[in-house]
């Protein structure tokens, strides 16, 4: 126990200079490859943390990009929607407006088919009543009529009748 309570000198001196000597060594061969790996590391881990930090602002620039083309195509598509819905409200209106118009000149040609129908009528109904009435005539007098002068008849008849009339 002695041995520890008192120091050798040879053994300070060759623990200095093996202490030393590994310093030396450690620094060379071990310190500043060791540190300059530690500094290469954190340099990368700086360059990742950049890139990263770039691509989250990139990212988030598209996003608002995007968020800003999907609002303008939203209102694009209302207003869209707004022109047809005034292009149906159009053609609605130019559909009614062509009915409406159809319709009239149906009703006008019926009306003029009506009129013409009902002077057909007359003429017939006239004729039949000329006839009628010459046979009428001719019962009456006993006398035989002729075609002219039952013609005459007729129209001398037609001529009383609208004569009336006016």
């Amino acid at each position: 126990m002695e041995y520890l309570l008192s120091p050798d000198t040879g053994l300070i001196v060759w623990t200095l200079a093996t202490f030393l000597a590994l310093v030396v060594l450690l620094s060379k061969f071990a310190w500043r490859p060791l540190l300059s790996a530690i500094e290469e590391r954190e340099q990368r881990l700086r360059r990742d943390r950049e890139a990263a930090e770039g691509a989250r602002s990139a990212a988030e620039g598209l996003k608002s990009e995007y968020e800003r083309q999907i609002s303008a195509m939203d209102k694009k598509t209302q207003e869209i929607l707004a022109d047809a819905r005034k292009q149906g409200s159009e053609i609605q209106a130019s559909i009614l407006r062509q009915a409406e118009k159809d319709s009239k000149e149906l009703m006008e040609k019926t009306k003029q088919q009506m009129v013409l129908e009902k002077e057909r009528l007359m003429k017939d109904v006239r004729s039949q009543v000329g006839t009628l009435s010459a046979l009428a005539a001719e019962r009456l007098l006993k006398t035989n009529v002729d075609a002219k002068s039952h013609e005459r008849m007729v129209e001398e008849f037609f001529k009383d009748l609208e004569q009336a009339k006016g």
